[in-house]
């Protein structure tokens, strides 16, 4: 059973860090440009309040992720807008805890196509990451792939990330076991 709760290891263990992905406004809330399923959105960010609660953040780097599109890009067109950089659609969605300022954008699938993010990683000695957010099949994947491919031993939240529907999430699960992630429930890392 993997977990994030550091209370037996050693000051020396490397710590861990909870990666919430594009928990963002245009993404979650009733009002969103690209609406995921609205029903897993609320399960999913209920989770993670309650991880959040629990999690000893002494050894555990909490991490906030978001899409921040630029104005000008062309592809706005086939994101209906959403995410736009200095926009109430990029911002965290309310509901979401906020128990650190790490926060790094990102304006691709991949969270490791923003070079501070595997900079702060490697700086803070993590060595583990537990991945959440959305879209399953997009943005997390991406970044478990990225992650893996880096050498971190990478775990999924599985009642932590979300999509548009469920049987996407189902496949995409199946997914991230092909390529080395390890999935597991929230209520399985709080201790």
């Amino acid at each position: 059973m993997a977990t994030i709760s550091s209370n037996s290891l050693e000051q020396s263990a490397p710590k861990k860090a909870l990666l919430m992905l594009d928990i963002q406004h245009d993404f979650t809330s009733e009002e969103a440009k690209i609406p995921m399923d609205f029903l897993q959105t609320t399960q999913m960010i209920n989770n993670l309040n309650k991880l959040l609660d629990e999690t000893d953040q002494e050894n555990v780097e909490v991490i906030y992720i978001g899409n921040e599109f630029s104005t000008f890009d062309f592809l706005n067109i086939f994101r209906n807008f959403a995410a736009i950089k200095n926009t109430k659609g990029a911002t965290l969605d309310s509901r979401l805890k906020v128990v650190s300022n790490n926060y790094f954008a990102k304006n691709k699938q991949d969270a490791f196509t923003n070079p501070a993010l595997n900079t702060f990683l490697q700086s803070n000695d993590i060595k583990e990451l537990f991945i959440s957010g959305l879209m399953a099949e997009a943005c997390v994947y991406a970044t478990i792939k990225s992650a893996i491919k880096i050498g971190y031993k990478v775990n999924v939240l599985t009642d932590c990330i979300t999509t548009t529907s469920i049987r996407k999430k189902e496949k995409t699960l199946l997914k991230y076991l092909q390529i080395g992630a390890k999935n597991i429930e929230s209520k399985d890392v709080i201790k």
